[in-house]
């Protein structure tokens, strides 16, 4: 028998059907009835495994007989299954002379029945490396996702894996490399060189992840490295998401798309903190919030850029920067706060007149509002009208809170940093 799209048996059953109900309503519920035993015979085959910190790898992997490490657990999921991961503290149990150190490769699901491999409910998985001393490659991760596709990954947290004082290697906590249809929910990397990075991915999306205390101290351009999502150098990357996530005391950058012509769809995140040594207001590398360029190409008539409800804060330099990317940018309802350097950056290139979109903006208190192009399409941001912000336009301009911990379903904070008063002429601009 062929499944609903076969149609060819799906019509002949139809029409035995017929025979013996002559109402649409008694049809429909006979087809209904159908679809859910195929769906219900399709989920009896899918199956859950586990792993613990007591666990062994030469377990079943059930909840009684868990295996110990992430790896092991996710080599043996096939589509629809899901590999759940108790609490607490997981070290490696590999050779220092590691590339990486959970290698989730080939693990393909489909789009009716993706791979899980998560967080076991409420529980707090941590991947931490800080025991160890690479000796590994030049690179090294602690989670590499390579050629996966359809797979969705939460609640996991790599940490630990500082780079080595003589410089001989740099690290990432997790490394996205190839695939499509990919979600990394609620995840976390601190500790490291990189925080999140993607490559030759589509499709990807990053959902209410956190990446912090990032640095490269020894590298040949100390802490210029370290950022806290990135996509760089990459231009054959197409539609990456990044939704409801944070980006703080990361040395180099909060985002940074450098060298890559791939759309990248921000919605709700926030970059603040970053260009320091993590812990200090000591200057480090680049320290921009968003950094948007350059592009590998020029896409001038192209829009691939798009942030709305983001907020740049108190970086050492740009908020939001074009960095050349020769691109449309559209940001709405964004809001940059006390940055060192510019606001809004958007003048490279002036003679492309690329057609940047900014619409229902706010900047307050950066060194300096807005570096546009005459060609910029600018509609009711706070530097377009004549309303005067001042201290009291704000709720709170108190940004504790702001890298505090996130609502039990994993959203943001809820704070009042930033948020506008009421009766300010603020409403309806700005991420809040």
């Amino acid at each position: 028998m062929t499944d609903v799209r076969g149609n060819k048996k799906l019509t002949i059953f139809i029409q035995m059907t017929k025979k013996k109900f002559h109402s649409t309503v008694g049809l429909l519920r006979i087809v209904t009835l159908w679809m859910i035993a195929i769906l219900f015979t399709h989920s009896a085959t899918a199956k859950v495994y586990y792993a613990s910190t007591t666990g062994s790898d030469y377990a079943s992997g059930s909840f009684d007989s868990p295996f110990a490490t992430w790896e092991m657990l996710a080599s043996v999921l096939s589509p629809g299954d899901t590999g759940y991961i108790r609490g607490g503290i997981y070290r490696t149990t590999k050779s220092p002379e590691s590339t990486s150190f959970c290698l989730i490769e080939g693990k393909n699901g489909t789009p009716a029945n993706s791979i899980y491999l998560m967080a076991y409910r409420n529980e707090q998985p941590v991947f931490n490396l800080d025991n160890i001393y690479s000796t590994g490659k030049p690179t090294v991760y602690i989670m590499w996702i390579k050629n996966c596709s359809w797979i969705h990954i939460k609640g996991l947290r790599a940490t630990g894996l500082a780079q080595n004082a003589d410089g001989s290697n740099y690290t990432y906590g997790w490394f996205i490399d190839g695939g499509n249809n990919i979600t990394i929910e609620n995840c976390e990397s601190d500790k490291n060189c990189e925080g999140f990075s993607a490559a030759n991915t589509s499709d990807l999306l990053f959902l209410n992840c956190d990446a912090h205390h990032l640095q490269d101290p020894y590298s040949p351009d100390a802490y210029g490295g370290s950022n806290g999502f990135s996509s760089t150098q990459q231009p054959a990357s197409t539609t990456i998401t990044f939704k409801g996530c944070r980006a703080w005391r990361c040395s180099d950058d909060g985002f940074d798309f450098f060298d890559s012509d791939g759309t990248y769809n921000l919605d709700s995140c926030w970059a603040f903190w970053n260009g320091y040594k993590p812990g200090t207001y000591i200057t480090a590398g680049n320290g921009v919030g968003f950094k948007l360029g350059p592009t590998h190409s020029d896409l001038s008539g192209s829009s691939r850029h798009f942030l709305k409800n983001c907020v740049a804060a108190q970086n050492r330099t740009q908020g939001f920067d074009q960095n050349d990317a020769k691109c449309i940018n559209q940001l709405y309802n964004c809001t940059s706060y006390m940055n060192e350097g510019i606001g809004y950056h958007f003048n490279y290139n002036p003679s492309l007149n690329i057609r940047h979109i900014l619409k229902n903006n706010i900047s307050f208190q950066d060194k300096r509002a807005t570096a546009l192009n005459d060609a910029s399409i600018q509609t009711n941001n706070t530097w377009n009208e004549q309303t005067t912000i001042k201290v009291s336009s704000f709720i709170s301009l108190e940004n504790t809170g702001i890298n505090g911990p996130r609502q039990a379903n994993g959203s943001l904070p809820l704070i009042q940093f930033l948020h506008p008063a009421p009766g300010s002429g603020l409403n309806g601009k700005g991420a809040f």
